[in-house]
């Protein structure tokens, strides 16, 4: 599998999952998705009393010592559910959304090699009263890399 189909692959698999529990309820802690070279796919979490943005920093610091640890991590996505920034809300003002900080280990030669992707949200009832999930446009913002080193 080449590297743009293995993160393509990697975000459609944390934002399945992601919508999975915001069909649910709320909020949801945040969690992590790793790919390694053999395609095998780590799940992490980390929950911290109630306190959902502390569950994130505590996730993120879990990570920055996980990746150089394992050597054969390809592809780290931390997920997320935020408000949208206003600079990327687009016209229908919906800020509710998911995140996805994405790594790739390809991509470290690059000088912006991460980024956040935003997907906005809203919940629609249907007539017969079942909530769903509707998904809007994607926004990226890319930033440099946290997980892993910076190759020349």
């Amino acid at each position: 599998m080449i590297d743009d189909d293995k993160a393509i692959m990697m975000l459609e698999k944390a934002l399945e999952e992601a919508q999975k529990l915001l069909e649910h309820t709320d909020e949801f802690y945040p969690f992590a998705l790793i790919l390694h070279h053999d395609s095998t796919i780590k799940r992490l979490e980390q929950k911290c009393d109630d306190d959902i943005e502390e569950s994130y920093l505590m996730l993120h610091d879990v990570l920055i010592d996980y990746v150089p640890d394992h050597p054969t991590t390809d592809i780290v996505v931390l997920v997320t559910q935020t408000t949208m920034p206003k600079v990327i809300v687009q016209e229908d003002g919906i800020r509710s959304s998911i995140r996805i900080h994405l790594e790739e280990q390809s991509q470290q030669t690059k000088a912006i090699a991460s980024r956040y992707i935003y997907v906005p949200y809203q919940r629609v009832t249907s007539d017969i009263g079942t909530p769903t999930l509707h998904l809007l446009n994607p926004q990226a913002i890319s930033f440099p890399s946290e997980f892993f080193p910076k190759k020349r």
